[in-house]
């Protein structure tokens, strides 16, 4: 897959605003607990997935896409490890603790920050995942909840750290918990039910994509002043880094980038204003003013961040986390429940379809051309489509993972990080 702009393809790398220096509040002083620190034991204790026949087994069977085919005892085995138990333990302590601070320093790796606590947060949801799938088929149904929901305090941990790539992917790390969770609802006793509804009505806000969007403004004065004080071999890797090719490197570090740098000014100037559009707003804006001005400077095509397509992904997101909220409510009290629930992207509520054994709600909103937003509630084996996805439905655990996933790191990086 060929990126076209800076946060599909600056490979490893991710931007944020830079840090102050004003002194910390109490509630983010050095004795306050802090979650990050014991996520990085669970990922620390983590086996290596992608080392393993039984660790790619398990990266499949923790998506919705082979959900219809029971944990078995390798994967159970798997699970069993005590690398893997205490990974899971150290999760659900994180879960607990409010404050999570990653220790970023983005003031001064500004766009070659490295992001690998959100590349280890996909890989432990993968193995909390599995473990709630495990849950619900021997009804442990409370288990099944505490991982479900501590998988989608970890993604909103994940992305809380400012940086637009990081928010993107606990997007996908919330939504794949949603899908999961929502195929076992037919079979929840009412209580399980009943809790359930009460955690996810618990679950602090997510960060907000738009304030996340602003930091952006600050990724030009920083791309500019390392690239005055580089010499040509530094400068070249630094477009290597933007473009991810030699070839596309050579060719824009032949140009004037300081010129070309300095025509974008303007538009960067212009992105806390932009991101904060309604999305109707924002996609004709992005039509008419960004898009063109983007497409005729080199180094905004791989530098300007993709505006419309995080805001889509935010949407899509609060749109599952609705339909999740919805489909819960009607597993309680039927399909009355609905007038409850209103569809923010349409003219009522969510559309309701029963089949063999569940149901599927669908919003009017679309992330790709006629595919709109749905949840499944149930099992239905043989409707599940190449994405991952219930058939008739696009979503985040592949659209907009196929996204991010490049920015992340490549395959050498993935094993340096153990991971």
């Amino acid at each position: 897959m060929k990126c076209t702009s800076r946060i599909l393809t600056f490979g490893v790398l991710a931007f944020a605003s830079p840090l102050t220096t004003e002194a910390a509040p109490p509630s983010q002083r050095a004795d306050t607990p802090n979650a990050a620190l014991v996520y990085w034991q669970a990922f620390a204790s983590m086996p290596r997935l992608m080392d393993t026949k039984t660790g790619e087994r398990i990266i499949d069977a923790s998506s919705y896409q082979t959900i219809d085919k029971p944990v078995d005892d390798e994967l159970r085995k798997f699970l069993e490890q005590p690398a893997s138990r205490y990974s899971l333990h150290m999760l659900h302590r994180a879960a607990k603790i409010e404050h999570c601070e990653w220790g970023l320093d983005l003031a001064e790796d500004g766009g070659e920050l490295l992001l690998p606590h959100v590349l280890n947060a996909r890989h432990l949801m993968r193995l909390s995942l599995l473990r709630a799938r495990d849950h619900f088929e021997h009804g442990r149904h409370i288990q099944g909840i505490d991982d479900v929901i501590d998988t989608m305090l970890l993604a909103r941990h994940a992305g809380s750290d400012g940086v637009t790539v990081s928010l993107l992917a606990s997007f996908s790390i919330e939504s794949t918990a949603g899908l999961v969770v929502a195929a076992y609802l037919p079979k929840m006793p009412p209580e399980s039910l009943d809790l359930l509804a009460k955690q996810l009505a618990a679950l602090p806000a997510p960060a907000v994509m738009s304030r996340t969007l602003a930091n952006e403004q600050y990724l030009l004065d920083w791309f500019i002043s390392r690239y005055e004080s580089a010499d040509p071999t530094r400068r070249l890797r630094l477009c290597r880094n933007l473009t991810g090719s030699d070839e596309e490197a050579k060719t824009l570090a032949s140009a004037d980038v300081l010129k070309l740098a300095t025509e974008l000014r303007p538009l960067f100037a212009d992105i806390p204003h932009l991101s904060s559009l309604p999305l109707d707003r924002l996609e004709t804006a992005a039509k008419t003013q960004v898009d063109p001005k983007v497409r005729s400077n080199p180094l905004g095509k791989v530098l300007f961040p993709q505006i419309l397509a995080a805001r889509r992904g935010e949407a899509v997101n609060q749109c599952r986390n609705l339909l999740l909220v919805a489909a819960v409510d009607v597993a309680r009290r039927g399909p009355a429940a609905l007038k409850d629930h209103r569809d923010p992207f349409g003219d009522g509520p969510f559309a309701y379809a029963a089949y063999d054994g569940g149901f599927e709600l669908t919003s009017r909103l679309e992330f790709l051309p006629h595919k709109p937003i749905g949840l499944r509630a149930g099992i239905r084996p043989g409707h599940l489509d190449p994405e991952g996805t219930p058939g008739g439905t696009a979503g985040l655990p592949s659209s907009v993972w196929m996204i991010v996933i490049p920015c992340l790191a490549r395959k050498s990086v993935l094993k340096e990080m153990s991971i």
